[in-house]
């Protein structure tokens, strides 16, 4: 087997640990702690790589994306009306073109981190009438100026 180093990411979800190798796609390991979901993350990439290899007769080289240097620029190629648009909405904005991309790119890549979220709203009404006691329940301020109940752990 190639000795090539492949970068692996551990994180806590849902009380257990995970260890997950992005150059190596569906390759994880769980555990109660962070050493378990090393070691059975080791195994499964073992395992990973032995199929991978029957089925390829090579292995995947790492691309190693969270530990290389990056300089901060891109080069895009676009169509000429989208270029002019943008020009012009950046005119609009009153900034730079390259700084009105890099809000379009940042917005968009929040947009795509959000995409797993479940966002749902609670529709509960609370009697005008005066008598009423008042609710024990903290309201939040929704999105839209709404009240809305707080969530107390995400689904």
């Amino acid at each position: 087997m190639k000795n090539y180093n492949y970068e692996y990411r551990l994180f806590e979800y849902e009380g257990d640990w995970i260890c997950a190798f992005p150059d190596l796609p569906g390759c994880s390991g769980v555990g109660d702690t962070p050493e378990e979901a090393l070691a059975d993350g080791e195994l499964a990439k073992e395992l990973w790589l032995d199929v991978y290899f029957e089925e390829h007769n090579s292995y995947p080289k790492p691309k190693n994306l969270y530990s290389k240097e990056y300089n901060g620029k891109i080069l895009i190629r676009t169509t000429s009306s989208l270029h002019k648009d943008l020009v012009i909405q950046a005119e609009n904005e009153g900034v730079s073109l390259n700084q009105y991309c890099c809000q379009l790119l940042a917005f968009g890549l929040g947009e795509s981190k959000q995409k797993n979220t479940v966002h749902f709203h609670i529709n509960y009404s609370l009697p005008t009438d005066n008598s009423t006691k008042k609710s024990d329940v903290d309201w939040e301020k929704g999105s839209f100026g709404e009240k809305v109940l707080p969530l107390q752990r995400a689904i």
